[in-house]
């Protein structure tokens, strides 16, 4: 009995002089508290730190998740961004209301170049060339103040002849009637229909080499 006692007791010193070895590297201030009031207060101590552990293991989780959530929100951002960069780039403007303006001229020149198209196509129908250089060729023969001379003259030749008419029908019936000079000056230039520059001798004849 006594050994088992001697025992207890050496057990009991051993472990007030761990108790206060271990809260001497805790920080523990010497005093004369009863080794189990240290022990409990050093276990208490224990817990907290675990427990700091342990929400900062969380937090460090956390942090990490939001790290991961704002490299995905920035890549999301990158990519509209690196996609506004090719559209500028590729329109050579510096913002988007330039592209936009860059936009409508492009669209306006495809309407023009388009517009041209017609028109040399249409003339060189109306002109029965075989292209649109055979049909300009033409043109560049033409004798614009001769034609407008011509046109003077038909103007007065018509005149004359609805002059005459009107006294013909006069004679005829006894009374006038409507006058057929709108009708007969309605195919004359810009309402005539464009035609082959070959029925004037007052006209520019294309050479046969002109291209």
């Amino acid at each position: 009995m006594r050994i088992r006692i001697r025992k207890m007791e050496a057990d009991r010193t051993a472990f007030a002089k761990e108790i206060v070895r271990l809260g001497a590297l805790a920080g523990e201030a010497a005093s004369d508290e009863a080794p189990e009031q240290i022990s409990a207060r050093l276990t208490e101590r224990l817990e907290q730190a675990e427990r700091g552990r342990e929400a900062k293991k969380n937090l460090l989780f956390d942090v990490q998740g939001l790290q991961d959530a704002g490299d995905a929100l920035r890549a999301e951002i990158a990519a509209p961004e690196a996609t506004k960069r090719e559209v500028l780039d590729a329109f050579g403007v510096n913002t988007l209301p330039q592209v936009v303006q860059r936009d409508e001229q492009l669209r306006e020149r495809d309407r023009l170049q388009s517009a041209v198209a017609e028109l040399q196509e249409r003339l060189t129908s109306e002109l029965g060339a075989a292209d649109f250089i055979q049909a300009r060729s033409l043109l560049e023969g033409l004798d614009l103040d001769g034609l407008a001379v011509e046109k003077v003259e038909i103007e007065r030749r018509l005149t004359d002849l609805d002059d005459s008419l009107q006294q013909q029908l006069v004679r005829r019936t006894g009374r006038p009637t409507s006058s057929m000079r709108s009708a007969a000056t309605a195919q004359l230039p810009g309402s005539m229909p464009i035609v082959a520059p070959s029925f004037s001798k007052s006209r520019k004849r294309p050479s046969a080499t002109s291209n």
